[in-house]
C-alpha cells in the first residue's frame, strides 16, 4: 500500500510504544516517516480510575469470561452506566456484550450494530449508557 500512495497517515491512540513509532515501523518496514505523537487532553486523574480486580482467573481460562463479566456489572453499577468498556478482540466483546446488557439497567450500545457517529451521539444523549467497542470506544 505504502509504495502505490503518495502519503498515507496512520493514526491510532495505540501506534506507539515506549514514547516512540519504532515497533510499528519496524513491523511495516517504514525507513521514513514523520511523527507526531498528541499529548492527550484527556483528564485521566479525574475522569478515570484503575480497578484490578483481587482475584481473576487465567484470561485463556473458560471461566474468564464470566468474571470479567461480573467485574463490568459491578462498576457499571458503581458508575451509573457511565462507561466505556474496552475488549481487545471481537469475540470477547461480543462475549462480554451477551453476559452483560441483560443485567445493566442502563443502555449498551455495541460495535458493529451502528455507525462509530451515531454510537457516540447516542451515547452523549443519553448521558448514562454504555458503549462496547474493540478498541476506537469500548467493549461491553
Amino acid at each position: 500500500m505504502f509504495d502505490q500512495v503518495p502519503t498515507v497517515v496512520l493514526t491510532s491512540a495505540t501506534l506507539s510504544s515506549g514514547g516512540n513509532f519504532a515497533f510499528i515501523r519496524d513491523r511495516l518496514g517504514l525507513d521514513q516517516a514523520d511523527d507526531l505523537i498528541a499529548e492527550s487532553t484527556f483528564d485521566y486523574q479525574n475522569q478515570a480510575i484503575l480497578y484490578l480486580p483481587p482475584s481473576m482467573p487465567d484470561p485463556r481460562s473458560r471461566e474468564w469470561s464470566d468474571a470479567a463479566a461480573d467485574e463490568v456489572i459491578k462498576i457499571l453499577n458503581a458508575t451509573e452506566g457511565r462507561a466505556f468498556v474496552l475488549s481487545t478482540s471481537l469475540a470477547g466483546m461480543q462475549s462480554m456484550f451477551e453476559n452483560v446488557w441483560a443485567e445493566i439497567d442502563y443502555p449498551c450500545l455495541v460495535q458493529g450494530s451502528a455507525a462509530k457517529g451515531q454510537l457516540l451521539k447516542r451515547f452523549r444523549r443519553r448521558r448514562r449508557g454504555v458503549v462496547c467497542d474493540l478498541e476506537f470506544l469500548a467493549g461491553c
